[in-house]
C-alpha cells in the first residue's frame, strides 16, 4: 500500500441466500499510525444510495501497529504528511 492511499471501508448488508448490498463507504486516513503506535479514528459513514439523506452513522476504529514500535523506530510526522 502506498502512503497516500487511504483505507477504503465498505459497509455491507448480508441476508441468507441473497447477494450482499453495499450500504455505505468511507475513506479512512491511516498514515498517522506511522508516527503514533495507536490511533483512534471516528468516521461518519456516507450512504451509497442517493435516496438516503444524511449519514448511516458513526464508527470508531482503533488502529494499532503490531508489533508496537519504539519511538526511535517510528517515522517523523513531517515525512508522513507530505
Amino acid at each position: 500500500m502506498k502512503l497516500n492511499v487511504p483505507i477504503h471501508l465498505t459497509i455491507l448488508k448480508h441476508r441468507k441466500n441473497e447477494r450482499p448490498v453495499v450500504l455505505g463507504t468511507k475513506n479512512i486516513e491511516w498514515r498517522q499510525i506511522l508516527y503514533h503506535n495507536q490511533v483512534e479514528v471516528n468516521a461518519e459513514i456516507s450512504p451509497v444510495s442517493l435516496t438516503t439523506q444524511g449519514t448511516l452513522g458513526r464508527i470508531t476504529l482503533n488502529l494499532d501497529l503490531v508489533p508496537l514500535l519504539q519511538r526511535a523506530e517510528m517515522m517523523m510526522q513531517d515525512s508522513v504528511e507530505k
